[in-house]
């Protein structure tokens, strides 16, 4: 749920990240610079490094008077930045510009600059997303283990700057082939479930009820922060049947995905080391433990003026 945010900001941090996605830096520079003038921001730049540690970057810049992050980039990028934030009191921005902007799709953020800078010198609102803690590091978008993780470890950043989000289309039809199930062994909160899946997905309830995912899949209301997908699809027409069962409102009938929800702490192990992933980026190998961090990160949306209108409806 949105709220209103205040007070309004004027020194923004801006991290840019030159080499993600498709877009052009220089271009995304020079909207900024035009922002800044047209808001009288009075801004710190900083672009992004491979290995960088951002938190001595974001811990001076508040020393300093910096009252909002701004990031660009792509989903790894974001995710970053966010993780630093956890412990401050500061409110992320969100320029996206990655191939895929996942989050910002998630958020219903507009992907255009002159749109993105619009809403946030307009009285933007905010929601507050829960991180998950996962090997020293803290991630909003999603965590997971299996299909997905291996489709993130097998494209190429040549292939999704040349593609954008196709190469992640393309990589899946590779990695589906001969692609087999794990026996896993999930602890949720206090409860033990064991299944047989070709992915756990993990997904922080504060993004799904920000679209129409969480009325299409019936899912309980509020009984944890975090929601677990198990699905058990191994070809292309597993998936699709799974998608005619979502939007059919059958995922409680349908053998292909089960759901669960986790209010503190998920556990996933397997008998065969299984690739994770968290907020697009490969991190390990099973086993996985996630420990929630309710309401930690403030991120800035559009207001109502600045909202677009949704194509679809679910009552």
């Amino acid at each position: 749920m949105t709220s209103p945010f205040s007070p309004e900001f004027k020194k923004p941090l801006f991290i840019l990240n030159p080499v993600a996605g498709t877009s052009d830096a220089d271009e995304i520079s020079s909207a900024f610079m035009k922002a800044c003038k047209r808001f009288d921001w009075q801004p710190q730049i900083y672009q992004t490094n491979e290995g960088d540690d951002l938190s001595p970057l974001i811990e001076a810049a508040v020393d300093e008077g910096c009252d909002v992050v701004m990031v660009s980039g792509g989903d790894g990028t974001v995710s970053e930045v966010a993780s630093a934030l956890v412990h401050y009191d500061l409110p992320l921005a969100i320029v996206p510009m990655g191939s895929g902007n996942i989050l910002a799709r998630q958020l219903k953020l507009p992907l255009h600059l002159e749109k993105t800078f619009a809403y946030l010198g307009d009285a933007p609102e905010s929601v507050w997303l829960n991180a998950m803690h996962i090997n020293d590091r803290y991630y909003v978008l999603n965590a997971s283990v299996g299909f997905s993780s291996a489709l993130i470890q097998n494209t190429s950043r040549e292939d999704k700057r040349r593609l954008g989000i196709l190469a992640y289309f393309w990589t899946g039809l590779r990695v589906l082939i001969g692609f087999q199930p794990y026996r896993f062994h999930l602890c949720l909160d206090d409860e033990n479930c064991y299944i047989r899946a070709t992915e756990i997905f993990i997904s922080d309830r504060a993004l799904l009820e920000e679209n129409i995912l969480l009325k299409l899949l019936k899912v309980e209301e509020k009984k944890g922060q975090l929601i677990v997908f198990s699905i058990k699809a191994r070809t292309i027409w597993d998936y699709l049947f799974l998608l005619s069962d979502v939007l059919l409102g059958k995922v409680r009938r349908s053998h292909r995905m089960s759901i669960y929800q986790a209010g503190k702490r998920i556990q996933i192990t397997s008998k065969n080391p299984a690739v994770t992933q968290a907020d697009g980026e490969v991190i390990g190998k099973t086993p996985m433990t996630v420990e929630v961090f309710p309401h930690a990160v403030q991120v800035l949306v559009p207001n109502e003026a600045h909202r677009p209108k949704p194509l679809i409806s679910v009552v």
